[in-house]
């Protein structure tokens, strides 16, 4: 969260979970079935992130709380 209490862009947050696991785009891609343009468009807010499965794979791969993108900790229902 920033100083106003709101999270960062989606993006910013998915780039420096990113770093910080030491992966490159490509490989983030890799993990979460994107290419890694398209991990740098997300990144950048080029694309939006709205899928909610997508958000969920991303905390999945980069070892993150799904609250920290934004999303419920509740499993999401199966189909």
């Amino acid at each position: 969260m920033n100083q106003t209490g709101a999270l960062p862009p989606l993006g910013q947050v998915v780039r420096e979970a990113r770093l910080r696991a030491g992966l490159t785009e490509e490989q983030l891609g890799q993990r979460v079935g994107y290419s890694g343009a398209s991990i740098s468009r997300f990144e950048r807010g080029k694309q939006p992130l709205r899928d909610v499965v997508l958000l969920r794979s991303f905390a999945t791969a980069l070892g993150l709380e799904p609250r920290e993108l934004g999303l419920s900790d509740a499993p999401l229902p199966r189909r």
